[in-house]
């Protein structure tokens, strides 16, 4: 379920990149950060430790760690993408596939949260391309 969810949530991103990258890398990224997320947490849940709150932890990191390194090429700014991948994982460590359960206002000022930072990160894009 939280492949579904990055999945979706990539998609709205990719929405927004779209003048800076296309749909399909955004989204490609995405999905392949979060299936190495779960990857690397099936490995651990095999060495005896079982629980779905690392695959969902997992996932949300890694689809953070691989959308910034497509950032990086864009905006200095794109560390902050890193910083709010750390301040996620409350959220999804919360409980398996957490975002579904939240209260709505959760995920809307998570979702609000992560919209600034994005216009953010991109102004300094858009002042690259006009300086070229």
């Amino acid at each position: 379920m939280s492949l579904l969810l990055t999945a979706a949530v990539g998609a709205a991103q990719a929405w927004l990149l779209r003048q800076y990258l296309p749909i399909a890398q955004w989204l490609g990224v995405t999905v392949a950060g979060g299936g190495i997320g779960a990857a690397l947490a099936i490995g651990v849940g095999s060495l005896g430790v079982n629980s779905l709150n690392i695959v969902s932890v997992s996932v949300w990191a890694g689809t953070a760690i691989t959308q910034w390194f497509l950032l990086r090429r864009l905006s200095s700014r794109s560390i902050a993408w890193l910083i709010a991948g750390v301040v996620q994982v409350p959220i999804a460590s919360n409980q398996p596939n957490s975002m579904l359960f939240q209260p709505p206002i959760v995920i809307l000022v998570y979702g609000i949260v992560t919209a600034i930072l994005m216009v953010w990160i991109l102004q300094s894009a858009r002042m690259r391309l006009i300086k070229k």
